[in-house]
């Protein structure tokens, strides 16, 4: 159990692993179905998950101190597990956001009589 934790936390806390990620699942997407509201917001998670990696790992993360937490306490990115987490909620609120500006502008539904 704990080298596949390992293997996990390896492969997880790469970067460079969820952009390809993410590029693979968007022209997947676009192969697919084409709509934008299925299989987008996973990819677009991943690009989300990546940036919040790079800025875990920088140097960045140092100087930046708010008045009780460092930012790295904020974003709890300390193993695959709470990375997951990330990545679920924010294909969730992707998917709500393309929902709302996708169909919201087309006003003609077949089941509005």
């Amino acid at each position: 159990m704990l080298d596949l934790s390992l293997f996990l936390n390896y492969w997880i806390f790469n970067a460079y692993l969820w952009v390809i990620a993410g590029i693979l699942i968007i022209i997947i997407e676009f192969v697919l179905s084409g709509e934008g509201t299925i299989i987008l917001p996973t990819g677009l998670a991943c690009f989300f998950i990546a940036l919040l990696l790079t800025i875990n790992n920088s140097n960045f993360m140092v100087n930046l101190k708010f008045e009780y937490a460092t930012l790295h306490n904020i974003l709890l990115l300390d193993n695959w597990v709470n990375i997951l987490y990330w990545y679920s909620g924010s294909t969730i609120f992707i998917a709500i956001i393309l929902r709302k500006i996708l169909i919201g502008k087309n006003e003609e539904d077949i089941n509005n009589y």
